[in-house]
């Protein structure tokens, strides 16, 4: 697969939504840490600001695996207040979830885009 900017952005993202210790750090303790400043930031910047949603919706981005476990993902993001407060997030099963889910789709959209080896 061809390398394009937006990539490297999917997985920072990916990486984000699956560190529960960092999500905590920036939005209860607020270490001051560069990070998203809400979880509904953190979505936007995985789905809408990398297009992503969009590149779903019109086809294959990653391959079938990857995809899949990116709209699972994406579904699962859209049951959730992303407004309620922090420690209730946090706490909350599918969130949770979610959180396992993008811990999984990292490892998948990484192994789309190594390098094959020829």
């Amino acid at each position: 697969m061809t390398p394009e900017p937006w990539h490297a952005a999917v997985l920072e993202s990916l990486a984000e939504l699956r560190d529960a210790d960092r999500q905590r750090g920036a939005w209860v303790e607020r270490t001051g840490e560069p990070f998203p400043k809400s979880p509904g930031a953190l979505v936007d910047e995985l789905f809408d600001d990398t297009g992503l949603i969009e590149l779903l919706s019109a086809g294959t981005v990653f391959g079938d695996k990857a995809d899949a476990l990116l709209r699972e993902l994406s579904a699962l993001l859209d049951d959730i207040d992303l407004d309620q407060a922090p420690t209730k997030l946090l706490a909350d099963r599918t969130w949770q979830m979610a959180q396992r889910f993008a811990a999984v789709a990292y490892a998948e959209v990484e192994h789309a885009l190594a390098p094959d080896d020829e």
